[in-house]
Parts: structure tokens; C-alpha cells; sequence
């Protein structure tokens, strides 16, 4: 009884110190879209509709479970003053969970991300994403589950990641890459489609066609599907997830197979005037789908296709980025700095340079897990 006492004191004195705004003068953000067509920042933002809870809902079933709504300015930060002045509003970004950026927005990415950042109330593990073409149009499609539209392309981003397509990338990480001058980020490309289906009022979806290479103070470039998910293997990101699955043939049948455990090891080195560069890669995997009378006869070569199947990324990941725009988004400075100061002091200064005219060396080492062979 003491203890309860005690803590029915504690809540109360606090109740008394901590205001309580209307929950009807708050805008929960649920996901943000950032647009800029060269003079004005268009901010667009699906509020959480607290009038509906999705699909379920004591209140009102028929109700979306998202409001829309956008403002525009000379800065990011005059466009959602204008957004909370139209809407009566106060802006929460806390629950944000995704942030998109369109085309137009990439070219200024770093001071956009400092501001988010710098935000009071923003989520530094929102992912940032970018929008083939306009971020509102991305922010315009209401999927009708969940207690929250975000919730799906959440989903979406989540499944890139888990397939080996695309990584997310985080709100913290992206602006800390993009402040160094000698790093770059890739955003998940987003793009708008027609599927027909009921997911959304409108019948339109959101895919993931590859990614988007930011660049400090240039545009950014497109990266297909098969690059950035070599990237992913180098660079699995914050949470550490670089497994994939990868469709392989081996006489004339499909097999799918888990691949986990990735791991990898960069080393440099000066072969002449050039940046060497040799990739190490090591991963297990398990066959989850095959029509092989015998898949475990066929163990040696699964691990040699699927070593050649990771190696082929990597390289294809490396050239697009490293060789292709000079573009570092794998940490290779940091590998550098560490592994070799004495390096990094030759080729800092012409650092672009170096990527692009370095010669590239990637191995894989594969073991398969017997008992995940299935047949």
C-alpha cells in the first residue's frame, strides 16, 4: 500500500507539470514528401486521421485513416510554419516514419536533411526514401490497411530490404554521409503505378525501381535494381541486414536460395598511380526451392553459382558507383583512413579521381547449411 501511495503521488504531482494540448490541435505526421521546383519547397504531409483507425474502427469504418495536406515556401521550414498556420495544427514529426524527397529536392539534399535533423520533434529513424518525379504524388497514394497508410509502404521498404533489392536508409544516416565530402548515399528509388488492385481509394501502388545516388551539390543519378542491390551486400546499413535471395539455374532448374551470415572485407592498396581496390565476400545460404532429384549431391555447385551470383553484384554495384560517378557510398574512405593512413594522405585530394580510374577485385566464399537444403 505504501509503494502504491507513493506512486499515485508521483503521477499526480507530474500531471501537474506536463501540458496537455488538445489532441485535436496536433498533427500527428505520419510520413513527409518534400518537393522543390527551383524557388519553393512544397511540403506535403499525411496526418493521421483520428476520426478512423483503418479498416477497424469504432468510429467510423468508412473513414480513411490518413489526411493530406501540403504548403509551400521558400524553405523547408516557411512551408510547414504555412502548413501548421493553414491547418490550425500544431506539426507533430516525432511519428514519421518515412521521408521523401522528389527529384527536384535531391539537388539540395544535405541542407534539407540538416533541417529534419535539426528538427525538435523529428524521427531520426525515419526512413528517407526519393520519389521518381514528385514526392506528392508518392504521399497522394492512401493505402486503405493498417491503422495508418505509412504502415504499408513501410512494409514495402522492409521487403526491398529482406529480398536484397534495395536497403533503407535512415533520416541520421543519410544526413551524416552527405556532410562528409567524400561520401554519398542511395535512397530508395519510389515510383507510382497503376496496379488496379484495392489496396488504395484510387487503385494506384508504389514499387521500387532501384535507387537514387545523392551526391552533395550535384543531381542525383539512377541506379537500376541489380546496383543497388549489390550495395546492399558491401553496406547492409544500420541494422546490419545484408541477406538476400537469389535465383540461380543449375541444369536447366531454378533455385532459390536464402543467403545469410553476409559478410565482407575491403582492402586497399596503390597498384602504381591507381586505387586498387580487393572485396572480400563470405555468406551461407540455404536452397528453400528446388526441383533437383538429389540437392544435396549438387552442394558444390550451389555454393559455386551462388558465390559467382553475390560476386557479379558486388562488381556491378562497384562500377556503377565508384568507377561510373566517383561516388563512395560503401565507406570505402573509412576503410581507407583506417586500414591505410598513408594512402588516404596520397589520394584525398583527387579522391574522385581515384575511384573512378581504380582497378576492382571481387571474391566470394559460399558454404551451403545441409540441413537447409530442401527438396
Amino acid at each position: 500500500m505504501k509503494k502504491l501511495a507513493v506512486l499515485l503521488a508521483a503521477v499526480m504531482t507530474l500531471s501537474g507539470c506536463i501540458p496537455h494540448p488538445e489532441l485535436d490541435r496536433i498533427g500527428i505526421a505520419e510520413a513527409v514528401g518534400v518537393d522543390f521546383d527551383g524557388s519553393v519547397y512544397t511540403v506535403t504531409v499525411q496526418f493521421f486521421n483520428t476520426d478512423s483507425t483503418g479498416g477497424i474502427t469504432a468510429i467510423d469504418s468508412s473513414a480513411p485513416n490518413v489526411n493530406i495536406s501540403r504548403a509551400g515556401g521558400k524553405t523547408i521550414e516557411s512551408a510547414l510554419e504555412e502548413l501548421s498556420h493553414r491547418s490550425g495544427h500544431n506539426i507533430m514529426l516525432g511519428s514519421a516514419s518515412v521521408i521523401v524527397f522528389g527529384e527536384g529536392a535531391l539537388t539540395d539534399l544535405r541542407d534539407s536533411l540538416d533541417l529534419c535533423v535539426s528538427h525538435y520533434s523529428s524521427n531520426m529513424r525515419a526512413y528517407v526514401c526519393a520519389a521518381e518525379g514528385s514526392a506528392a504524388d508518392i504521399m497522394n497514394i492512401r493505402f486503405n490497411e493498417g491503422n495508418a497508410s505509412v504502415e504499408k509502404l513501410k512494409e514495402m521498404i522492409g521487403n526491398s530490404r529482406d529480398l536484397g533489392m534495395s536497403r533503407p536508409v535512415i533520416l541520421y544516416e543519410a544526413a551524416g554521409k552527405l556532410r562528409e565530402p567524400t561520401e554519398s548515399a542511395v535512397l530508395p528509388l519510389l515510383r507510382v503505378y497503376g496496379s488496379g488492385s484495392g489496396d488504395t481509394e484510387e487503385g494506384k501502388s508504389i514499387i521500387i525501381r532501384g535507387g537514387a545516388l545523392c551526391v552533395c551539390g550535384s543531381l542525383p543519378e539512377r541506379l537500376t535494381e541489380a546496383e543497388t542491390a549489390g550495395l546492399q551486400l558491401l553496406d547492409p546499413g544500420s541494422d546490419g541486414s545484408g541477406d538476400c535471395r537469389v535465383t540461380i539455374t543449375h541444369r536447366g532448374s531454378d533455385i532459390r536460395a536464402d543467403m545469410f551470415g553476409i559478410r565482407s572485407r575491403i582492402t586497399p592498396s596503390l597498384n602504381g598511380d591507381r586505387l586498387r581496390i580487393d572485396v572480400e565476400i563470405s555468406a551461407h545460404c540455404k536452397l528453400v526451392s528446388t526441383s533437383l532429384p538429389d540437392p544435396y549431391a549438387a552442394g558444390t555447385d550451389m555454393e559455386r553459382l551462388c558465390g559467382q551470383e553475390l560476386s557479379e553484384r558486388a562488381y556491378t554495384a562497384l562500377e556503377a558507383t565508384l568507377k561510373r560517378y566517383g561516388a563512395d557510398v560503401v565507406g570505402l574512405s573509412y576503410a581507407i583512413r583506417s586500414q591505410s593512413p598513408e594512402i588516404w594522405e596520397t589520394i584525398k585530394d583527387d579522391y574522385g579521381e581515384y575511384l573512378r580510374n581504380s582497378e576492382i577485385s571481387v571474391s566470394c566464399s559460399v558454404s551451403a547449411e545441409r540441413f537447409g537444403l530442401t527438396g
